[in-house]
Parts: structure tokens; C-alpha cells; sequence
């Protein structure tokens, strides 16, 4: 019981975009165990993939949402981690552009339940080590990722012709990651995927190395090329489209797909933002986005700096989440209030403890202290007592 408690207020502070957020919880010894998640109405991706194609571009979307969401729980010291990550517990918004991660293991868990070794779908999903008895790693949820991104790619399950005992051997084997280049993946995708799925834990990339690659120019140039090719397939036949294609020739491609690459970094790292000004949208995806030029050339447009997204989360709660130093510094020295609040009562200070980035601790702790130095009390921090907001978070 104590083990559930310790894991239920964990779960309690966890805040990111890209994960489904805890409400509450209800533990007592004479009722089962209740945890209350936020509403939405985001469909889980199997659902979506039973309905419609999804083109090049939608997946990349989906993709690094799911790794975003990953990076910021393995940027806990120590890790936290998914550990059960499938396509029915990440969920996807109208759009194919945003999604969240939800079912997160209790943290006290170090190996998967017994029935879960025997249901063909989580099985899919598993590292071979899980499967040969070892504990959840953050190598695993980067083997559940691989999987997730080559689901998303095929349209539909593989390996549905195998029954559980024979999917287990067949992970086993050191051929198995080959198997993406056959679903017709783009080689700097089939790539990444091929090393998340390494049979070697030691090989699979960190979520860091993973979502650098998805944010890539060259990665979105290939699927944007593949996005613009499928629309005029018949004429290029030189195009290699894959098997989901092949298998829904009637499907229509979605406006999402003639993004170009500036919107595509827009869309893929921002949340929605409240404010009227024209530029105040564009610098918070920027800010996402780590462009610090783009950042202060917008500012210096007129973009406001305490400008909020939907969860009234400010540039300098996204910076300090993401342990962007730089970009801390550049919005301190344009006057960012430290002790803003977002709709879970965190300051920006709040998000860099929780997430271990001591650098940004250490910057706004030190420009709290020396607003309320001054004569005036300064910009950044309204709160008596304590530039940079309470409590402090352990």
C-alpha cells in the first residue's frame, strides 16, 4: 500500500503535453484501487488505424509527440518509465498532429504481470528482455517506441499470423529489426526504427538521440517528398509506396500533408496559444522549438513575452521544462516573470526541479534573488518571501 501511494503522488506531479493527466486518486483497504485521468477526446492510434490511412507527415506528428512525452518522464532522475507502451494506451487528436501517452506503470513495478506475457498485443510491443523475465528499463519504452512508429507505418499489427510463444522466439532472432525495411519504411526512418529495436538494449538510442532525429530536415524532407508522391502515384512509379498505401488506394490525403517544414517544427512542438497578437502563436513554437534567433526576433515584433498556451503555461515554463539553458537566459534578459503560474499552480521553477535540469535551478533561482534585491522589487517575482515561488519542489 505505502509502494501505491508513493507512485500515485508521482504520478501527481507529472505535467507535459504529451501526457494524459492524473486528477485523483482513491485509495482505501475496503474498495478497489480508482485513478481518475483528465477528459479527452483523443482516440487511442489502433482505433485510428482501423479507420483511416495515415500519410507520411501525420505519422511523423504522432512520433514526436510520443517521443516528447517519453524524453520528459526518462528526464526524472531516476527515469521514470512508461513501461507499457502500445497503441491502445497513446492517444490521438482529430488533427493526427498531437498526441498523449496514458497507462503509465506504477513505478514500483518492476517487471510486466504474468497475463500480460501471454496477450499477443502487449507482446508485440516488448523488448526481448522483458520477455526473458529482466525489468523495465528506459531502453524497453525506446523498444516499445520503435514498434509503436513501425505499427503507425504499417497500418496494422505485424507478425498477426503468430501465435505468442512464436513471437517471443521470433524477437529473439538477430534478423528481427531487418523485418522493418520490408514494410517499405524511408531509410532515414526505417533506420531510427531499426535501431530502437536493436535485440541489443546497449545499441538503442536515448529518447534525446531519437527526437533530434525526428526533428531533422532530412527526415521531414523524405516523408514530404513521399506525402507529395503519393498524390501522383500513377504517374511516378519509381516511388516505392508502402503496404498501408497499397492496401487503401482510395484514401485522401489531409492538408496536414502540404505543410511545409516551417509549420511542420510549428506544429510538431507547440501547444495552442491564447493570446490575440499575431506573432505570440509563432514565438512559442519557436521557443518549443529552441530557435532562440527566431525567439528574440519575434520579440523584438511584438510578441508578448508572457503570452500562454492552453494549460496557461508561459515560454519560460516550456524552456525550463525542457532544461533549454540558453533559451532561459534570452527570456530572463527580456524581463520573464519567474513566478507565473500555470493551471497546476507550477512556476517555471517548479517544471526544472521536477525534470532535474540544474543548470536552469541554478539561473532562475539566482534572478529571483536578485529581483527581490532591488528597489523596486524587480520583474521577476511577485511573491513575498521567496523570488521564485512555493514551495520548492524536493
Amino acid at each position: 500500500m505505502d509502494d501505491l501511494r508513493t507512485d500515485v503522488e508521482l504520478h501527481s506531479t507529472l505535467r507535459h503535453p504529451n501526457l494524459l493527466l492524473h486528477m485523483c486518486s482513491v485509495i482505501e483497504s475496503d474498495r478497489p484501487f480508482c485513478l481518475v485521468n483528465e477528459y479527452t477526446r483523443k482516440e487511442p492510434i489502433s482505433t485510428v488505424l482501423e479507420k483511416s490511412v495515415l500519410n507520411a507527415i501525420e505519422i511523423l506528428h504522432i512520433s514526436v509527440s510520443v517521443a516528447r512525452g517519453l524524453l520528459y518522464l526518462h528526464s526524472f532522475n531516476p527515469p521514470q518509465l512508461h513501461g507499457f507502451l502500445h497503441s491502445n494506451n497513446t492517444l490521438v487528436d482529430s488533427q493526427r498532429s498531437e498526441c498523449v501517452l496514458s497507462e503509465f506503470r506504477m513505478q514500483h513495478q518492476q517487471k510486466p504481470f504474468p497475463d500480460a506475457l501471454n496477450e499477443i498485443e502487449t507482446v508485440q510491443y516488448m523488448a526481448p528482455e522483458l520477455l526473458a523475465g529482466e525489468v523495465f528499463s528506459a531502453k524497453t519504452d525506446c523498444y516499445a517506441f520503435g514498434m509503436l512508429v513501425w505499427h503507425l507505418w504499417a497500418g496494422e499489427q505485424q507478425f498477426q499470423n503468430l501465435n505468442v510463444e512464436e513471437l517471443k522466439e521470433r524477437k529473439k532472432e538477430s534478423s528481427f529489426a531487418n523485418l522493418v525495411e520490408e514494410d517499405g519504411l524511408p531509410p532515414e526512418l526505417s533506420s531510427l526504427v531499426t535501431r530502437c529495436i536493436d535485440p541489443n538494449p546497449e545499441e538503442r538510442p536515448d529518447l534525446n538521440s531519437v527526437l533530434e532525429t525526428l526533428r531533422s530536415d532530412d527526415l521531414y524532407d523524405a516523408l514530404k517528398a513521399l506525402s507529395d508522391g503519393y498524390a501522383a502515384a500513377t504517374r511516378q512509379q519509381a516511388i516505392r509506396m508502402p503496404p498501408r498505401i497499397k492496401r487503401s488506394q482510395e484514401s485522401t490525403m489531409s492538408d496536414s500533408s502540404s505543410l511545409d517544414a516551417e509549420s511542420f517544427h510549428r506544429c510538431s512542438n507547440s501547444n495552442i496559444s491564447l493570446s490575440p497578437s499575431p506573432f505570440d502563436r509563432e514565438f512559442m513554437d519557436a521557443v518549443h522549438s529552441g530557435d532562440l534567433q527566431k525567439s528574440e526576433a519575434l520579440l523584438a515584433k511584438g510578441a508578448m513575452i508572457e503570452s500562454r498556451n492552453y494549460d496557461k503555461r508561459t515560454a519560460l515554463h516550456i524552456a525550463a521544462c525542457d532544461g533549454n539553458s540558453e533559451m532561459v537566459k534570452l527570456l530572463l534578459s527580456k524581463g520573464a516573470m519567474t513566478d507565473v503560474r500555470d493551471r497546476w499552480g507550477s512556476t517555471p521553477l517548479h517544471d526544472a526541479q521536477q525534470a532535474g535540469h540544474h543548470e536552469v535551478i541554478l539561473l532562475l533561482q539566482i534572478h529571483g534573488l536578485r529581483s527581490s534585491l532591488g528597489s523596486s522589487g524587480g520583474r521577476g517575482s511577485r511573491v513575498g518571501g521567496n523570488p521564485w515561488g512555493t514551495p520548492v519542489l524536493p
